[in-house]
């Protein structure tokens, strides 16, 4: 667990050498790997390695861990959470990549993601993550373009948590495609308030 811890902290120290990083998460990757087979229901343990996983991209292999978790502890708040911002970060990844275009031939690949996503959400909240809300709602709403209400969400989770990074990214990532799609001229009106804001 202490390889990573200290990746996790890499990420946010100046100078920090991301090859050391890097080796840091295989390692933890490995270590958990040992735990987990040892135990194979070792709940903790796969959901610890597909956090680790997700920093190296390597987003499948994390995705069957987090699964793994929830077949061992179905109601593991952690593993629920973990999998669900993956989902709802894969499907925004994969929208970004198509150019956003929403047409249902070109999502239909990608709807599990952000069906899985909201299914988790809507779970952790019935489990204990009620304080997490904003925060989940806020990964949907961008998810679906609804971007004034993303901002709205991040706003509101970061007021109860300041220091929520996946929130803090996603505010700037929808602070961007705002202000990118003023520029080009693609708003509804009241999203032009929003840029106006952002700017």
């Amino acid at each position: 667990k202490q390889d990573l811890d200290d990746a996790m902290k890499d990420f946010y120290r100046k100078g920090a050498d991301l090859v050391q990083t890097r080796a840091r998460l295989q390692s933890a990757v490995d270590n958990f790997s040992k735990a987990i087979d040892l135990c194979p229901l070792y709940h903790e343990a796969l959901t610890e390695r597909g956090r680790a996983r997700v920093l190296r991209f390597e987003y499948d292999a994390a995705e069957t861990d987090f699964t793994q978790a929830l077949v061992a502890a179905s109601d593991y708040l952690p593993a629920v959470v973990e999998r669900g911002r993956l989902c709802a970060q894969r499907y925004i990844e994969a929208l970004i990549d198509v150019g956003w275009i929403t047409s249902g031939e070109v999502t239909a690949r990608f709807e599990p993601w952000r069906k899985k996503a909201g299914a988790d959400f809507q779970k952790a909240v019935s489990i204990g993550a009620e304080h997490q809300k904003p925060a989940f709602e806020a990964f949907l709403a961008f998810a679906e373009r609804r971007v004034l209400e993303c901002i709205q969400k991040c706003d509101e989770a970061l007021k109860a948590n300041p220091s929520q990074e996946e929130v803090l990214k996603l505010l700037g990532d929808a602070r961007h495609f705002t202000l990118t799609n003023a520029i080009a001229g693609h708003l509804q009106p009241d999203q032009m308030k929003v840029a106006r804001l952002a700017e």
